[in-house]
């Protein structure tokens, strides 16, 4: 295909050039941006490069140093037609930041590529479209000649883009290949006509924009906490440390010799096959009785470490003030979210005092409080309303423990027995955590071996427990399946709503995850943009965190939000009630 028919204006002088390009190329645009890094927050952050590109093969490279010239051309090209980026975050981030501009209805072309062709093992636009990778190699040839030595990394073309003018060549060249190419992406998927597909590219795309700003704007944090908990803890970790005389936190040689002299068999992680030592795999380990205090101390130590990450990250991605992660509104292979930089979906481990979670950490904004609703038990509702068994549905009703529940039916009513507080006796206990197990094993396709390391049981034993669990749940037995064929036959999963999931037919089990997981994800989305929507003035989204969803609000609104949950937080499927309960959680971030 011949390389892009290219228009440059350096400088306002040109904007009339510019609006005739506008003018003259109607429909869908492609924008883009390249920059000095993608850390829009530090102080010498600068764009150098920003494009407009068709289909056609037209693109209009402007310098992104005259910022009147940006300013102008974007408000023009913005109005009344649609746009979209490859990295619509990043880019919208850039322009927000540089041009001091809020591109509120940029689409994201990434986010449509994962919803119409999920399973891909990459959806970078130099793997979805080679042309754009050989003009990035010849800016990089260029590049490597001018600092005297071949570059690599992920840096080398921030800085490039930092040194060199904006009209240097090779540069213009590859801006207007990515920007050309994407607007052809962006093209290919709107020709898509299956309607699950084109409909699930929508939700994602219109996902993705109502969480943007959110990083942004910023989270408020705990910075002096944060830092002087961190202080404590590594001081103590420098303690275990001299304790041991290993670093017990990592997987050295020192300590495999120290876990095997104590008689401690390590159970395996589920998705390599290997021992591990990992938060989940430690909370299955049972220790000799000789080694038990020691392994405590040991698994402690690790439960530090990883204090010590996460408060580190946080410190990292934070300006003193507020944290700007990144939410991922299509991260997983089933549509998942998750939030990065500082990742927050796996805040756990105590800060001490009153408050033993990291969520702590993070604050509403002075005056506000915030709100949270978390969806009950949504995987096994989903799983009762795809398979449609009658027994599991029940146990998913509203008042009722699925786990619990299912447990009654397997090990007998002394399963849900409770003591005078309410509370599950220590039997029931451990007979609910042994049903979530088996419940959730059931839906991510987990095998005997793997559910019998996750029970810290023998694989007979954990083979007639599933078989149990199945035996009272005989309609989920059949969709489990009956998918697992379908996909062995080709057949491509699909949530509830109709979007394609990634189709592996030589390892269908995961199907079931799949659908249910897409189907979660979907819902949640659903829910996400009906409570934006009629949310009263003072509120707004704070932090989607798998199926919870916190609204940051004034004191004042705060029961009026926590309605607007209520009444948005529920749905129905095939006649399964899907709902959470908000709770006013205060001014720091916790569980609901």
């Amino acid at each position: 295909m011949n390389a892009p028919c290219v228009t440059y204006v350096d400088n306002i002088d040109g904007g009339a050039v510019a609006q005739e390009w506008l003018e003259a190329n109607t429909g869908r645009l492609a924008f883009d941006t390249e920059a000095t890094g993608l850390d829009v927050f530090v102080d010498d952050f600068e764009v150098g490069v920003v494009a407009f590109g068709h289909r056609n093969g037209n693109a209009l490279v402007l310098n992104g140093r005259d910022h009147a010239l940006v300013r102008t051309v974007v408000i023009a090209a913005f109005r009344n037609r649609k746009v979209w980026a490859h990295q619509a975050n990043v880019d919208s981030w850039a322009v927000r930041k540089v041009y001091a501009l809020k591109l509120t209805s940029l689409r994201c072309s990434l986010i449509g590529s994962r919803a119409a062709w999920p399973g891909r093992t990459s959806y970078l636009l130099k793997d979805l479209r080679g042309t754009t990778q050989d003009a990035q190699d010849a800016l990089k040839v260029l590049w490597s000649e001018r600092v005297g030595r071949k570059v690599a990394g992920r840096t080398w073309l921030a800085e490039a883009v930092r040194v060199l003018p904006a009209n240097t060549s090779a540069l213009v060249a590859y801006v207007a290949e990515d920007v050309v190419e994407a607007a052809r992406l962006v093209y290919e998927l709107s020709k898509i006509d299956d309607p699950g597909t084109r409909q699930g590219i929508l939700n994602e795309v219109d996902a993705d924009i109502l969480w943007r700003w959110v990083g942004y704007d910023g989270l408020r944090y705990d910075a002096e906490r944060a830092e002087k908990v961190y202080s404590e803890r590594k001081v103590l970790l420098k303690k275990e440390i001299l304790h041991f005389g290993f670093n017990p936190t990592t997987n050295s040689n020192a300590r495999k010799e120290w876990v095997a002299a104590h008689g401690i068999e390590l159970p395996l992680n589920r998705k390599t096959g290997k021992p591990s030592l990992a938060k989940d795999a430690r909370a299955r380990i049972v220790p000799p009785e000789a080694s038990r205090e020691e392994w405590n101390r040991l698994a402690r130590a690790c439960d530090e470490a990883f204090l010590l990450t996460k408060l580190g990250e946080m410190t990292r991605n934070g300006d003193g003030r507020y944290v700007h992660p990144t939410i991922n509104t299509h991260a997983a292979k089933t549509g998942r979210m998750s939030v990065a930089e500082p990742a927050l979906q796996n805040l756990a481990g105590g800060l001490g005092e009153d408050d033993t979670s990291l969520r702590g950490l993070l604050l509403a904004r002075e005056g506000k409080v915030l709100v949270g609703c978390d969806l009950n038990h949504v995987e096994p509702s989903i799983l009762a309303a795809v398979s449609g068994d009658p027994l599991l549905i029940k146990h998913c009703a509203p008042g009722m423990d699925v786990y619990v529940e299912a447990a009654a039916a397997v090990f007998g009513a002394t399963a849900r027995e409770t003591v005078k507080t309410g509370l599950l006796t220590e039997y029931a206990a451990k007979k609910r955590k042994v049903m979530k197990v088996v419940v959730l094993a059931l839906m991510y396709g987990m095998g005997n071996t793997s559910l019998a390391g996750s029970l810290g049981v023998s694989v007979a034993e954990a083979k007639n427990v599933r078989s149990k669990v199945l035996s009272i749940y005989p309609k989920v037995r059949h969709w489990i399946d009956q998918t697992k064929k379908d996909t062995e036959r080709g057949i491509v999963p699909r949530t509830v709503a109709g979007s394609p999931l990634p189709c592996l037919p030589h390892m269908a089990y995961v199907s079931t995850n799949y659908i249910i997981q897409g189907s979660a994800s979907t819902i949640f989305k659903t829910m996400c943009k009906n409570v934006a929507a009629n949310l009263p003035n003072g509120a707004s989204l704070w932090l989607p965190i798998h199926d919870e969803l916190v609204i940051e609000c004034d004191e004042v609104v705060a029961q009026e939000v926590a309605n607007v949950l209520a009444a948005h937080m529920r749905t129905e499927l095939n006649g399964v009630l899907i709902w959470g309960e908000p709770e006013i959680l205060g001014t720091r971030w916790r569980k609901a």
